[in-house]
């Protein structure tokens, strides 16, 4: 935990399994509605999956090894442009 967000010390980092929906109820939502899917589920599950990984590797969680960062690298909390959020979109729900 620091002052910060997404500001204090690194516990994991890690590549995920690769993910992709291919649902007409989902190709159906609009890019803001699945945008909002993304941070609804998507989102909870990549944190949920590298919690996971973090506690089975360390016995004693609050004591697990991290590495510090420099401050400004951890300032990446910011919404996406909208050019961009629509590539992310058209990526994580095509076929």
């Amino acid at each position: 935990m620091d002052e910060g967000i997404d500001t204090g010390r690194v516990i994991a980092a890690r590549w995920l399994p690769s993910l992709r929906f291919n649902s007409q109820a989902i190709q159906s939502l609009n890019q803001s509605d699945s945008y909002r899917a993304v941070f609804s589920f998507l989102d909870p599950w990549v944190r949920a999956y590298l919690l996971r990984e973090v506690i089975a590797l360390n016995d004693d969680f609050w004591n697990a090894p991290s590495s510090s960062q420099k401050r400004e690298e951890g300032l990446t909390h910011h919404f996406m442009h909208l050019k961009l959020r629509e590539l992310a979109i058209k990526n994580i729900f095509s076929a």
